[in-house]
């Protein structure tokens, strides 16, 4: 795929991301990351980034040595918006 097709790709993904889905499909699909899908435990986080998180973070995809994708979803808190 030429870049500037790879590039628009992984910008329509990420204009309205909803779910992890088109996270997956972007790391998996469009940069060829390899899958991982492991939970992440939730004590190695500072406690404030810990209790922002709804559920353990997830790592879905990684490349080479350095490269992760991860997600989680994180509470939301009164009278904000996301």
């Amino acid at each position: 795929m030429p870049t500037i097709d790879r590039q628009q790709a992984a910008l329509d993904l990420l204009t309205n991301v909803k779910g992890f889905d088109p996270l997956k499909q972007l790391f998996w699909s469009q940069l060829n990351y390899e899958r991982v899908n492991t939970p992440l435990p939730r004590h190695i986080w500072t406690t404030t980034a810990a209790n922002a998180l709804v559920e353990n973070p997830i790592l879905f995809a990684a490349a080479g040595t350095g490269a992760r994708g991860f997600a989680s979803r994180r509470t939301v808190e009164a009278g904000s918006q996301r």
